[in-house]
């Protein structure tokens, strides 16, 4: 698990506690590299990535995807390593984290266990999770209730994008700046964000759609004080080319759009998806 199977303190930590290395959950596209539990307690390890300690949004949106569905006590860790620096290091100090640890100190996780999690915004971000996931189960059902009607079909020509122009944007709370998505995510005139993909035929759909689903993380992300997380969540209109499904779950891509707030179209023109638009309240 990204050089820490050898890790002599991870082997001990193995021994000690109930460990799982790459977690899956039903609600996650991209979350922790580890979960350590006992006792009630809770902890998420986080691994930067080659790829994540030059840019922060990718290891931003695994930490905000699994603020959203583990229980609000879980601790946030970011495993750092000395040898391998962050290019983003300022920016740990807002507290995105938990607690930050480094590799070499992984015996401190077991110090950890026994920190009981306080804060302010803990009762806010259970709140938000009870609330979002209010939404999902309608917004799932209705998803689903789409896909699977006989009349329809579960593959559509695709929409000609070209009518959009311009691309949806919003203010990146972690990096602090405007950011334009660089998916087909669009803003039409009635401010309605409206997504296009063609799903591929030999990768993963959840791969597929991991654009869609980090643009909702990062433009709904509200804001963050000791670990807390706030989100929000607005309706937006996804039309793809096909059911989007994996084998080894197929609805966990319709689970996780639904969780995300989007509505879910196989519409081969604008007025098919218009008519998705749904009363979530």
């Amino acid at each position: 698990m990204k050089g820490m199977v050898d890790s002599p303190e991870w082997t001990k930590l193995k021994k000690t506690f109930f460990v799982v290395e790459e977690p899956d959950h039903p609600f996650i596209f991209s979350g922790p590299d580890a979960l350590i539990a006992e006792r009630g307690k809770l902890l998420a390890f986080f691994i930067p990535s080659k790829a994540e300690r030059s840019s922060p949004n990718k290891l931003f949106s695994r930490l905000l995807n699994a603020r959203i569905v583990y229980p609000v006590h879980t601790q946030m860790i970011l495993i750092r390593d000395h040898q391998k620096l962050l290019s983003y290091e300022d920016q740990l100090n807002k507290k995105f984290f938990d607690e930050t640890i480094e590799k070499s100190d992984l015996r401190l996780a077991a110090q950890l266990l026994k920190v009981q999690k306080t804060g302010v915004r803990m009762r806010d971000l259970q709140k938000s999770q009870q609330s979002m996931f209010h939404k999902q189960i309608k917004l799932e059902a209705n998803n689903v209730q789409y896909l699977t009607q006989p009349a329809k079909s579960t593959t559509s020509r695709g929409l000609d994008t070209s009518i959009q122009t311009k691309k949806a944007s919003f203010y990146n709370r972690l990096l602090e700046k405007q950011e334009t998505t660089r998916a087909n995510i669009y803003r039409d005139t009635e401010q309605d964000i409206l997504g296009y993909k063609k799903l591929g035929p030999k990768r993963s759909a959840l791969n597929e759609l991991a654009p869609f689903f980090e643009f909702s993380l990062k433009s709904e992300f509200k804001g963050v004080d000791d670990g807390g997380f706030s989100p929000g969540v607005e309706v937006k209109y996804l039309n793809l080319s096909e059911f989007p499904t994996i084998v080894s779950d197929p609805l966990k891509p319709v689970r996780i759009a639904s969780l995300l707030g989007w509505v879910i179209s196989l519409a081969d023109d604008i007025d098919g998806v218009v008519k998705r638009k749904v009363n979530l309240k």
